[in-house]
């Protein structure tokens, strides 16, 4: 069980600071809460942000974390902007839940350092913190643990597509309040703004310790998921039977596609196909649109095909474009980007 092996190194953690008084700050031992949310002086996604940047209380309300887990609006709109901007071929959510997601790594957070999660401290020592484990073997859809993984040789060597029990990073490689990017926002990764969630003395919050977990892995991340992000396992109310149904599916049209003629690396419906599974996130949908497409007659021009997908896909966008801005707030981008 999780526990009895938290349990096991339970007596070593949290008290390796403790004996240099230097340390000890006002801040550690005050819960930073939360700002009522009569405070805000702007929203995002519909909840209050307070004038120091940071969620007021209806967020925690919301996302269903305590009071003392201050979470800053420029880490998670740094996220959203990453993820709902994905290029088409790798987008995982066309929306994203910050609440949820911010309780998804609670969640988490609770099962393998419940220490933490639960103490009456706002800040933490980089001794305290390095404790918790490199990574956890986990349910990717109910977010149970199953194990702490401590070191590279706990990890299994890979994992399937559509796997439910798998291993991942719970905190980025490059430290916590890294992102494996240098700090800095990029293709695939946000920026964590880790400034404001440390203390005078280098100290950080519980707020910034799950800004870093969700940097670690997408699997914390939680919203409304593309194609992509269904057949990665990233859609917890999918679950595993649906991912694996989808994929078989899949399988079964592409065997039955007419033979065409390939050009550069791969086969002419290769980036059609990746451009819809981005920009789609109804199953049934894609299914209609996704068969057309590969089941098109074999004297069916490249043209006429990249033309095809381009109206499907821009009927998509303008559907969730409506749809999504009732989801959680903002709309998606609206352009059409196929790569030849």
């Amino acid at each position: 069980m999780i526990s009895s092996n938290y349990n096991n190194i339970k007596s070593s953690i949290y008290n390796a600071s403790t004996n240099d008084t230097t340390k000890v700050s006002a801040n550690k031992q005050v819960k930073e809460k939360a700002s009522d949310t009569s405070l805000a002086t702007s929203k995002y996604e519909g909840y209050g942000v307070d004038k120091d940047g940071f969620f007021t209380s209806d967020f925690n309300e919301a996302a269903g974390i305590p009071s003392d887990f201050k979470i800053h609006k420029n880490s998670m709109s740094s996220l959203v902007n990453m993820e709902e901007n994905m290029d088409s071929s790798y987008r995982t959510f066309a929306k994203i839940d910050i609440a949820k997601t911010a309780r998804n790594a609670y969640k988490v957070l609770s099962q393998v350092a419940p220490d933490i999660a639960n103490s009456d401290k706002t800040y933490f020592s980089n001794d305290e913190l390095k404790q918790i484990p490199q990574g956890v073997r986990i349910d990717i859809y109910t977010l149970d643990v199953k194990k702490l993984l401590n070191n590279p040789a706990d990890f299994k060597e890979g994992r399937r597509t559509g796997d439910k029990i798998v291993d991942i990073d719970l905190i980025p490689q490059d430290g916590i309040l890294g992102n494996n990017n240098g700090g800095k926002a990029g293709k695939f990764w946000f920026d964590t703004n880790a400034s404001a969630y440390k203390n005078e003395n280098d100290e950080i919050s519980k707020g910034g310790l799950l800004v870093s977990m969700i940097a670690g892995t997408s699997h914390l991340r939680d919203g409304i998921t593309t194609i992509n992000g269904k057949l990665e396992g990233y859609d917890k109310n999918a679950g595993q039977e649906v991912t694996k149904s989808l994929q078989a599916w899949m399988a079964r049209i592409k065997a039955m596609a007419p033979t065409r003629v390939t050009y550069g690396t791969g086969h002419v419906l290769f980036v059609p196909e990746l451009a819809m599974r981005g920009e789609y996130t109804d199953i049934e949908e894609f299914k209609r649109d996704y068969a057309k497409v590969m089941l098109a007659p074999a004297n069916t021009s490249q043209n006429d095909i990249r033309s095809m997908v381009e109206e499907m896909i821009q009927k998509q966008r303008e559907k969730l474009s409506q749809t999504l801005a009732g989801a959680f707030g903002e709309t998606i981008k609206t352009g059409i980007d196929i790569k030849a």
